[in-house]
């Protein structure tokens, strides 16, 4: 028997080899590609059902929220035979619950933002004024942990643009 094969059928066993290499390598980028795919659909599922969740947990927070805030409005109308202190209360309350309101909206919002579908709307506003309603607002806490709340006098303006309904 003879070991030598000539050029022609080296050439013949050389070539069916690299043609297997190549099948066998495509077939390997399908299953690769297939594995992918099936992840990044995975992926997407699980985006979804976060998504789902986000949007059911937000709008049953506004359900309760609404039924305060109506019950704190009520309230607000007839303050006759409320103490002082009793009726500002009532008011960091009502401000209170739209602030709460408007921190529900910039959720929302943040989601569209990253829909691209958040338009945003600057105006010019007082600082210190928002800041000042901030403060009153957290004020009773302040006053039960013995903190000290100190912002500038509502004189002086501290002017910047901020869209007010994400200024939450």
């Amino acid at each position: 028997a003879s070991v030598f094969l000539g050029y022609g059928r080296v050439r013949a066993v050389a070539a069916t080899g690299l043609l297997c290499a190549f099948v066998l390598g495509i077939a390997g980028f399908v299953v690769l590609a297939r594995g992918i795919l099936q992840h990044h659909e995975a992926e997407r599922a699980v985006a979804q059902a976060r998504d789902d969740l986000f949007a059911m947990i937000v709008h049953d927070l506004r359900g309760p929220l609404a039924g305060m805030q109506a019950h704190l409005d009520l309230l607000a109308l007839d303050v006759d035979g409320f103490a002082p202190d009793t009726v500002a209360d009532l008011d960091v309350a009502r401000r209170a619950g739209r602030r709460l309101h408007l921190m529900i909206d910039t959720l929302l919002a943040v989601t569209k933002l990253e829909d691209g579908q958040l338009a945003v709307r600057r105006s010019e506003e007082d600082g210190n004024r928002i800041a000042q309603e901030l403060a009153e607002e957290l004020l009773p806490a302040a006053k039960a942990q013995a903190v000290t709340l100190q912002f500038p006098s509502p004189d002086q303006r501290a002017p910047c643009r901020v869209d007010r309904s994400l200024a939450a």
